[in-house]
């Protein structure tokens, strides 16, 4: 299993947020972190309250 610096994962979230907006799936295609892995990220930074990436679902609007 890959472990990932808290750096990388907050560098990662960010850029799921404005102004960046990326989606993850173009960010597992450059990063070669998995799709499940930055869902989980983002999911657990909303959570938490650090982050409200976009692109959530439309039952999540």
């Amino acid at each position: 299993m890959t472990r990932y610096s808290k750096e990388f994962k907050d560098n990662i979230i960010k850029q799921m947020m404005p102004p960046a907006n990326k989606s993850v799936n173009q960010l597992a295609a450059e990063t070669g972190v998995s799709e499940h892995t930055l869902y989980a990220w983002k999911r657990a930074a909303k959570s938490a309250g650090i982050a409200a990436p976009a692109g959530e679902s439309s039952s999540e609007r």
